[in-house]
């Protein structure tokens, strides 16, 4: 007799949504662990600006891969992979439910789908792409923001599907496609096109929570003066003092805004605006990805479920669909993914 497929819950959408007030209610009444899908609160000293759970929400919810790295540390999609599948397998045997909870829809995709495996990155591609840095650095006068735009530009140039999929101020993912592309001449793009993301190892339900965008918009935006009032400039200050530059996250969304500001390069509200603007951007890209991924890899979509009111009435609204998928016994003759977008 085969084993029963490994089911988990993923519970994703974009930034601003209100997914991880949601997640904590539905983890509670499901008896679940979540595991963190975030690629900056796997970071200690990075709270405020990560809308990290507050120690209370923590000591509500078993959680893991909450601030497991030390700042100065790399982390990707594929470590994710790893580090999840070991999380995932110890709460199982734990006999409770692994409840994902995040928004980049890279990391669900990873953990779900696989990784696309890349060329080992020889030391003339590092040696290319330095010399380039070091240009582009002289011509935008060091000015790091310029830096960013001008490298993702190179990218975009190279292979334009994955610029448009890579956020121009994510240094880390652009460095690595170019990378990519100059050690094995081939673009990141069609290497998973060519892998098919066929690598499943869990029956997984996908609930993905998606507001009107007029409403995720002015939720982005009050989040970002709260995240202010909450003292996000001295954390960024701190960090800097203490890692300069080292910290890959210190390049991730609201971090960098706040760097800028702090080297003089932008004032306070100009600071707030650019973080409130590139925040809406990327959700938009969230949903987007959310939009056109699902089917591409093949996940079932469920009828499109409609709820409304506070955290805990939505998470009971999802309370039976949950439980049912999970209790089911033999119900999948193949390890599956669902999908079941879900309006608030």
């Amino acid at each position: 007799m085969s084993n029963p497929p490994r089911r988990v819950l993923v519970f994703t959408g974009p930034t601003g949504s209100g997914k991880s007030d949601v997640g904590l209610e539905l983890a509670e009444a499901l008896g679940a662990e979540i595991v963190s899908a975030d690629s900056v609160q796997v970071y200690r000293h990075f709270d405020i600006g990560s809308a990290k759970p507050r120690p209370s929400e923590l000591a509500r919810v078993p959680h893991h891969l909450i601030s497991v790295l030390e700042p100065s540390e790399s982390f990707s999609a594929g470590a994710f992979r790893t580090q999840a599948i070991t999380c995932i397998d110890e709460i199982l045997a734990r006999g409770k439910v692994p409840l994902i909870l995040g928004g980049p829809g890279l990391y669900i995709q990873a953990l779900l789908a696989g990784i696309v495996p890349t060329p080992t990155i020889d030391d003339a591609a590092k040696s290319q792409l330095q010399a380039l840095e070091d240009q582009i650095r002289i011509e935008s006068g060091n000015d790091e923001a310029q830096f960013r735009v001008a490298l993702h530009r190179l990218l975009v140039e190279a292979d334009p599907e994955a610029g448009q999929r890579i956020e121009p101020g994510d240094l880390q993912r652009t460095r690595r496609a170019l990378l990519v592309q100059y050690s094995g001449k081939i673009p990141l793009s069609a290497l998973q096109a060519s892998h098919q993301y066929k690598d499943v190892q869990f029956s997984a339900l996908v609930v993905g929570m998606f507001r009107d965008r007029v409403e995720l918009y002015r939720r982005i935006d009050e989040r970002t003066d709260r995240m202010m009032a909450d003292g996000f400039v001295p954390e960024v200050c701190s960090l800097l003092e203490q890692f300069g530059d080292m910290s890959p996250a210190l390049g991730s969304l609201g971090y960098r805004h706040v760097a800028r500001h702090l080297r003089g390069e932008l004032d306070l509200p100009e600071c707030i605006t650019e973080i409130q603007r590139d925040t809406r951007r990327f959700a938009k890209r969230q949903l987007t990805w959310w939009r056109n991924q699902p089917r591409k890899l093949g996940w079932e979509i469920l009828p499109e479920m409609h709820a409304s009111g506070a955290p805990p009435e939505i998470a009971c609204s999802l309370h039976e669909v949950t439980r049912s998928f999970l209790s089911r016994s033999g119900a999948f003759a193949d390890e599956k993914v669902f999908f079941l977008p879900l309006s608030a």
